[in-house]
């Protein structure tokens, strides 16, 4: 990085002084004083006097605008840098370090395009930049606004290059992950507009519905859903689509999960497993376990049973085990997990769980339990068996409540509670009481069913 200083600031090149220079607000060009220190820096020549509307004197400086970055010194900066005030920098010319004010460099980043100075590329080596502190990362989208600015040069000083669709979606691409989505859809508009094949056609209605999508409003959501229909009427198979294996309905279908229309994601996935015309060239896997897991989000009637069955079809069979377990099958649950030809650890450990679960079905009762005093268990099984009150009683008779026991806890007296209004025909407020748990099981899910049937039809 090669840097010029002047007068405590940092001038990061290639970028000019009068290019750096912030615009400055003419509402807030002013800084005003008080009347007894305003007086003195009149007197000394470093402020102005002036009059308002009403004729009343006051004292003010004219704020200039500064190029580049602030600096601090050396002892200054390294403590700063504790704090996440400060970052080191580091001068390429003079091979020397220094330091550099973090919310001057953010505003700095803001006046060249990047509104969110955090790093957001799903791939290569900036995964690791997500986990560093946060004044690490300004020091990244710095080198990411020099490469906006190189970029800029090449477009405008080589527009037939061949390559210039190329650096215009990059350009893009590198505005769109630091937050300035405005500047990133013209740069894709632009690119698309002088495609000179379909192929790059397709590039540049992908990055804008990747920009659409990263964008996450409701509107630029649906832009999102526009553009990857005319890539599916284009390339349906996604011959031309950035992530291998992908295509455009698989794309569309993420985009209306995150809109929260599961139906139509779960639509868009059916059509490609029951069309080999619009499989990727990855086959069907990942399409089956998107599906699984959009199956198992909506939750209700048979779609647990659904879901079993897409991550049984990809081979995902702790996906299914996790399900049946959800669902107390616990034998099928067991099955499962057998099937898993190299199990990890925590696979393992699951089917433990499991064949625990499995043999006291078997063999123990809640008053084996309650003999030995182990409430906790005596708990689950009254629970399994849907008997609420005497889970709750058991639960209670707990000396020292884990984390895991006050949320058993908690959700049991929802369940007793539901069950009482249930009693007293009072459905809507029982509805009211399941809504309250965090997490609810396959069975308080379906007990959640019956009782939205019963709203309705009262």
């Amino acid at each position: 990085m090669r840097v010029e200083f002047n007068h405590g600031r940092a001038l990061i090149l290639p970028f000019t002084e009068e290019k750096d220079k912030p615009e400055v607000n003419p509402k807030e060009s002013l800084h005003i004083h008080n009347k007894v220190f305003g007086f003195f820096l009149h007197l000394a020549g470093k402020a102005e006097r002036m009059k308002d509307e009403n004729g009343k004197v006051f004292y003010a400086t004219k704020k200039i605008p500064k190029a580049g970055i602030k600096t601090h010194n050396v002892v200054a900066g390294f403590l700063l840098s504790w704090v996440g005030k400060a970052e080191k920098f580091h001068d390429g010319l003079r091979d020397k370090d220094f330091y550099v004010d973090t919310q001057s460099a953010i505003k700095w980043l803001k006046r060249h395009g990047i509104n969110n100075p955090t790093p957001i590329e799903p791939y290569g080596d900036n995964v690791g930049l997500l986990f560093r502190s946060p004044w690490k990362k300004v020091g990244e989208a710095v080198k990411k606004a020099l490469e906006i600015e190189d970029l800029t040069k090449i477009i405008r000083d080589n527009p037939a290059d061949p390559r210039t669709h190329y650096f215009i979606l990059q350009r893009g691409y590198l505005f769109a992950n630091h937050g300035n989505f405005e500047k990133a859809n013209e740069d894709f508009n632009h690119a698309f507009e002088i495609s000179k094949n379909d192929q790059e056609k397709s590039e540049a209605l992908q990055y804008r519905a990747e920009c659409f999508t990263k964008e996450g409003t409701q509107n630029s959501l649906e832009k999102a859903v526009e553009d990857y229909t005319t890539l599916h009427a284009m390339d349906p198979k996604g011959i031309y689509m950035r992530y291998y294996g992908t295509t455009p309905l698989e794309q569309r279908a993420a985009v209306y999960e995150k809109m929260g229309k599961t139906d139509l994601a779960i639509k868009d996935l059916t059509e490609i497993v029951e069309n080999p015309n619009l499989q990727g060239n990855s086959g069907i896997k990942g399409v089956l376990l998107n599906r699984g897991d959009l199956y198992y989000k909506r939750g209700g009637g048979n779609t647990y049973s659904l879901a079993i069955a897409d991550y049984q079809k990809a081979g995902f069979h702790w996906g299914a085990a996790k399900l049946y377990a959800e669902m107390e099958d616990y034998p099928a649950a067991q099955a499962e997990l057998r099937k898993i030809k190299d199990p990890s650890p925590a696979d393992k450990d699951f089917l433990k769980r499991i064949d625990k679960l499995v043999k006291n079905e078997q063999k123990k009762t809640p008053e084996d339990y309650k003999k030995i005093g182990n409430h906790r268990m005596a708990a689950e099984l009254y629970e399994e068996s849907r008997n609420y009150s005497a889970a709750l009683e058991e639960l209670k008779k707990i000396k020292k409540l884990s984390r895991s026991d006050k949320a058993f806890l908690e959700r049991i007296e929802h369940l007793v509670k539901a069950e009482s209004y249930v009693d007293k025909k009072d459905y809507s407020t029982a509805l009211e009481e399941l809504r309250k748990i965090k997490k609810p099981s396959y069975a308080d899910k379906a007990f959640m069913e019956r009782i939205e049937k019963l709203v309705k039809t009262a």
